[in-house]
């Protein structure tokens, strides 16, 4: 049995018409592979639960942006002290 929000993305988000595809985003080329030309929303969560899988935000966020989309990050086991979802563009 699923539990969360993967079971909601697998069985309640196509109620509402959102195509949700499940892709292990360590693979940089799975997730560069996924990308469709309607794609809106990466979502990633780093550390993944229950493996504890590192994804490379930067990376993914690159292959996001490049194909239109935004990139949701949950690092809720992370926090942002080690974590850093947001990345500030430096000040010069």
């Amino acid at each position: 049995m699923l539990l969360g929000l993967r079971d909601w993305l697998i069985n309640e988000a196509p109620l509402f018409g959102y195509h949700v595809d499940l892709v292990d985003m360590t693979d940089l080329a799975a997730v560069r592979a996924t990308m469709k030309r309607d794609t809106r929303l990466v979502w990633i969560e780093t550390p993944g639960n229950p493996l504890w899988n590192i994804t490379d935000i930067a990376a993914v966020a690159e292959i996001a942006h490049a194909g239109g989309a935004v990139l949701g990050v949950d690092s809720t086991v992370a926090t942002p002290v080690f974590t850093r979802p947001l990345a500030l563009a430096p000040t010069s």
